[in-house]
């Protein structure tokens, strides 16, 4: 025992000793049985003639998998059988709904296989940042580093995803400035350059160090994916061996003792972040693509980009309020309009005199509200639009479509042609009773004058009452669906907004480090925490029209701490910006709630 402390309870101690020994016998026991995400052994017979199987039992209804191996993946590979990871990708459903629009609407039939992966202005969306529902490079730290690149070919883009990770991160500023020619690219040896040159002299791939290793020292390909395996897996006596061998093959070709040993010391650094480049560049390839729909077809992509992330409010509000920036205008919820997913849908445009396309917001991504219910309702809409609140509720059998399905779209607006919200939801019990009488009647044969099935005839009328505020009518959107999409709270106030602020969203990376600033903007959400018990100070992430940023804030002079605004409420703000955070933050030096 190499800890002293531990070693005397031990000694001394002989319950706890017991305990020790116990836990000690325990080690590597196996605890519970798991299952990889994505991992399928294939063989050529039979897979118990190989192997002992397992029959999962927990959520076994729920999954196709039936058995998995009592081995796990480095027996496995061991034992010489094939194990392949199959990888699902929400984004591989994005494109294919995307094609799908784009075909049904312009006749071009798009797939894996042609969409371009060398149109300019794919690059030059991502160099400019609008890099929302771009695979793999819609962060933030991904999507400044791309602003900063410019990038210009696939091949920048492949480099990204293999540089974006912990480890070799530290690189990606050298790869830049040596990518627009501001440092020298510089090599240990002058045979290295063929294969380094893409990247600008960084290793940043494992196929790199292999052709390295059969180039420089005169190694098979075999030779080099083992070169390979014993870096990446950090085996020293793999790593030693390989490096007598390397070293040696090397000399024997011309290059001198010490620029060999410093070549393979720098392939043990490049060990801790080495990438395989076959899997960035499927990532890459995946990634200019999206960005060649988005640049193209901005309607057609931002539309199933939303149905896809139609249960996660948040992402739904980054991709409406994007695809609102790209001049893509987002309807709001209509009962005679929205279908399930986000539908495109071309508006009159009566200033240019032309139609423009527009993404009519999914009723499946309004909170509360079934697949159940809005296939009763598309269903009965098949036969025609509902003409006023009566004929919806003759047509739409509400016991099904349930009562708080109703009351969801009510609150978002979705039926705001048939009456004033408030009046709706007022009489929302009576809606729902009249609807389920018609129908039970309708269940039960009665019969019309004309000898027609039919149900109880009963008419809806809405009392006239004032409408909901404006400011709850907003709440309400935001609650259930992430987002304000009838009007915006901050709207009355974009003539002071523009006397008042320093800086609009889309500006605030332009505020310099220390620069004190002023803006107006909503609290989002707001939470209080002391980093020292002597200051204890509050943090918010305030939205404005089209962004978030994130601020904190101090006690005033004579209070014992801050006070951040209440979540909804709009406020005024002076900051000086922190240059320094990622993403960009701002120091309250004091915050004035304002009503909306």
């Amino acid at each position: 025992m190499e800890v002293a402390e531990f070693k005397q309870i031990y000694d001394n101690q002989p319950h706890l000793r017991e305990v020790i020994d116990i836990a000690a016998r325990m080690e590597g026991t196996v605890r519970n049985a798991g299952t990889h995400a994505a991992g399928v052994v294939i063989s050529d017979q039979p897979i118990e003639d190989y192997l002992p199987l397992h029959r999962p039992t927990s959520n076994s209804e729920e999954t196709p998998i039936k058995s998995v191996t009592q081995f796990e993946m480095g027996i496995l590979d061991s034992l010489g059988m094939l194990k392949v990871d199959f990888l699902g990708l929400i984004t591989l459903t994005v494109m294919a709904r995307a094609c799908d629009h784009i075909f049904k609407r312009h006749g071009i039939k798009f797939d894996l296989n042609n969409i371009p992966i060398d149109d300019p202005k794919s690059f030059e969306l991502m160099g400019a940042g609008q890099t929302a529902g771009v695979f793999q490079v819609e962060g933030g730290g991904m999507t400044r580093w791309l602003v900063q690149m410019k990038p210009k070919n696939l091949d920048n883009i492949i480099a990204m995803v293999a540089l974006y990770r912990p480890g070799p991160m530290a690189f990606i500023p050298d790869y830049i400035s040596r990518m627009h020619g501001e440092s020298e690219v510089e090599y240990r040896h002058p045979a290295m350059e063929p294969i380094f040159k893409d990247t600008f002299g960084i290793p940043v791939y494992q196929e790199q160090l292999m052709r390295a290793a059969v180039e420089l020292a005169g190694y098979t390909p075999s030779e080099s994916d083992e070169l390979r395996k014993a870096i990446s897996k950090k085996k020293k006596e793999d790593i030693d061996k390989h490096r007598a061998k390397f070293v040696k093959g090397a000399v024997e070709k011309g290059m001198d003792q010490s620029i060999a040993d410093a070549i393979y010391m720098d392939w043990e650094e490049f060990a801790r972040y080495g990438f395989n480049k076959s899997h960035a560049a499927d990532y890459g390839v995946i990634a200019v693509q999206t960005a060649y729909l988005k640049a193209h077809y901005p309607a057609e992509y931002m539309a199933a980009l939303m149905s896809a992330s139609a249960g996660q409010t948040e992402k739904v509000a980054l991709y409406v309020a994007d695809a609102r920036a790209m001049g893509v205008p987002v309807l709001a919820p209509d009962i005679n309009a929205s279908m399930w997913d986000f539908a495109i849908e071309d508006v009159e445009d009566t200033a240019n005199n032309k139609k423009v396309p527009s993404v009519r917001f999914g009723l499946g991504a309004i909170k509360n509200v079934s697949e159940n219910a809005v296939e009763i309702i598309v269903e009965a809409r098949n036969e025609g639009k509902f003409i006023d609140l009566n004929d919806f509720s003759r047509r739409v059998d509400l016991r099904a479509v349930g009562k708080r399905s109703l009351e969801c779209l009510i609150k978002v607006g979705a039926l705001d042609q048939f009456g004033n919200r408030a009046s709706m939801l007022g009489s929302l019990d009576r809606i729902v009773a009249i609807s389920s009488n018609h129908f039970r009647a309708a269940d039960a044969g009665q019969m019309s004058l004309f000898g027609t099935t039919t149900g109880i005839i009963e008419e809806i009328t809405l009392p006239e009452v004032k409408d909901v505020e404006k400011r709850d009518m907003l709440n309400w959107e935001r609650e259930l669906i992430g987002l304000y999409i009838s009007d915006h709270p901050l709207n009355e106030f974009q003539t002071q907004l523009a006397h008042i602020v320093s800086y609009f969203s889309g500006q605030l990376s332009e505020a310099s480090h220390e620069e004190k600033s002023a803006w107006r903007g909503l609290s989002a959400s707001c939470a209080r925490t002391p980093p020292k018990p002597a200051s204890p100070w509050a943090s918010s992430p305030s939205k404005t029209f089209k962004a978030t940023s994130n601020s904190c804030s101090s006690p005033r002079p004579g209070k014992n701490s801050a006070r951040p605004s209440p979540s909804g409420r709009s406020s005024s703000s002076k900051a000086r910006s922190i240059k320094a955070t990622r993403p960009q933050k701002f120091w309250w030096m004091w915050s004035a709630p304002r009503s909306i």
